[in-house]
């Protein structure tokens, strides 16, 4: 029972972060001022996203759990070194991609949009 609840829970949050992902995207129209979809802002639908992404991803890790047995016969039957190995690429996927340190470009000009430098000139 467990599983199934822990399933459809993965799937709610795949459906949220595919949803809001793209309307975040593509509804909200940068420069245009205060947007609201569903009485929303964008900031509010970006931390509902980040939630919604960190439910799924402990979703995803009882999943993995749940289903250890499954995935040691059929990833490696023979080998836990294997199994060590492959765990550990994945967290190192994971860990290096959230910790890979954000980079600007210095001396870039800022672009404004028609809106805020209408705004600036006022």
């Amino acid at each position: 029972m467990l599983r199934k609840i822990n399933d459809v829970l993965i799937y709610a949050m795949f459906c949220f972060l595919c949803g809001t992902g793209f309307m975040m995207k593509f509804s909200f129209v940068k420069g245009a001022g205060i947007q609201t979809v569903i009485g929303l802002s964008k900031p509010e639908w970006e931390t509902l996203h980040l939630y919604a992404g960190v439910i799924m991803l402990v979703g995803v890790v009882i999943h993995l759990l749940l289903n250890r047995k499954f995935i040691e016969n059929a990833l490696c039957a023979k080998s836990k070194i294997a199994a060590a190995i492959f765990a550990l690429v994945g967290a190192a996927i994971i860990l290096g991609l959230a910790l890979f340190p954000k980079k600007t470009q210095k001396g870039q000009p800022n672009i404004q949009t028609a809106a805020q430098s209408a705004a600036v000139s006022k």
